[in-house]
């Protein structure tokens, strides 16, 4: 034999029932299938792409496609996926994005967190070190045109 204990009275149950309606209904979750052309392989795009998304609460997977674009699949809210390509637009260099072709679908919810798809082993391998090294150019490069301005 079982028993319910009324924990808020009436109108507060009312009232918390009606917030989480309302909240639920803002953040509809959406799956979005993005294609994103440009400068985006060899350059750490992959590893900002999973940074932006765990920081948005975005799950899904980014990895790279043959043709030399990047394939992304998020879930979340709309809000969130739409935040996640604003920040891909201004990750700087040494990333150049050219095009972003976005596409919703209903969200599966097959997804618990957000991943990096990697290719073969010693092309990762590889593709690493060449960013590192990129990155440290352009870090060099920085450096020097300030010392450069400190001169004047």
């Amino acid at each position: 034999m079982g028993f319910a204990v009324n924990l808020y009275p009436r109108d507060t149950a009312d009232k918390i029932i009606k917030y989480n309606t309302v909240n639920i209904m803002n953040h509809i979750m959406e799956r979005a299938t993005i294609i994103v052309d440009g400068i985006v392989q060899g350059v750490g795009f992959r590893y900002k792409v999973r940074a932006g998304a765990v920081s948005l609460g975005v799950t899904g997977y980014v990895k790279n496609l043959d043709d030399e674009t990047v394939e992304i699949v998020a879930e979340g809210s709309k809000q969130n996926i739409e935040s996640l390509i604003q920040k891909m637009q201004n990750f700087g260099e040494p990333v150049v994005v050219k095009d972003i072709k976005v596409s919703y679908q209903e969200a599966t919810g097959e997804f618990k967190s957000f991943r990096i798809v990697i290719g073969d082993m010693l092309a990762e391998m590889v593709e690493g070190f060449a960013t590192g090294s990129m990155h440290f150019e352009i870090s060099h490069r920085k450096q020097d045109q300030m010392l450069d301005k400190q001169d004047q």
